[in-house]
């Protein structure tokens, strides 16, 4: 078991991620995860987190809806962005937000944020259906969801924007913290 409150990198992890700012496969990896989920760009992230903070900073929506259950990193990420959080009941047989319990809480300022807990993807079809019937922002939390497929299509490619982790405690993960944010439209 990974332990989550203790760091699990050195020296010379500190000192290898330094180096990288300058490599060229960073480039790379852009590209090829622009080419995997159909987007024009992925912008590499220092996490998870910090992937969640840009998208929530560049968007005007106030209100942020996340699930009862999830990690405090996406709650850190939408208060340092300056949003109000409000929760979003969990089913409680997969962890994630239903559809069910969405109608009366999206409107045009709302922000949802759709976690695919522990790489188990939500019910992101009728999720996305919804927030677009109501104006309301998509943002798919793919922490733990890399590679996951729903209808065949990838997590990530449901929502407006998605962000990506590669933590320490995630399927694919670098010595320090990574991640990398997605957006359907260039714009965002």
């Amino acid at each position: 078991m990974i332990p989550r409150v203790k760091v699990n990198y050195g020296w010379r992890d500190l000192i290898t991620a330094w180096q990288s700012r300058r490599n060229p496969n960073r480039e790379r990896l852009r590209a090829s995860l622009a080419q995997l989920f159909d987007v024009a760009d992925a912008l590499l992230t220092p996490s998870g987190r910090a992937g969640l903070y840009y998208i929530l900073r560049a968007v005007p929506h106030r209100r942020v809806l996340v699930p009862a259950y999830t990690c405090k990193a996406v709650i850190e990420a939408a208060l340092l962005a300056g949003k109000e959080v409000a929760y979003v009941d969990a089913d409680p047989d997969a962890f994630n937000s239903g559809v069910a319990n969405l109608p009366g809480l999206l409107e045009a300022d709302t922000v949802f944020i759709a976690t695919h807990q522990f790489g188990i993807p939500c019910d992101i079809a009728a999720i996305a259906h919804l927030c677009r019937e109501r104006g309301a922002l998509l943002v798919e939390d793919c922490a733990a969801s890399l590679g996951t497929r729903v209808g065949g299509r990838l997590t990530g490619t449901f929502g407006d924007a998605a962000f990506f982790s590669f933590d320490s405690t995630k399927l694919i993960n670098v010595p320090l913290k990574a991640g990398f944010v997605i957006a359907r439209t260039p714009e965002l």
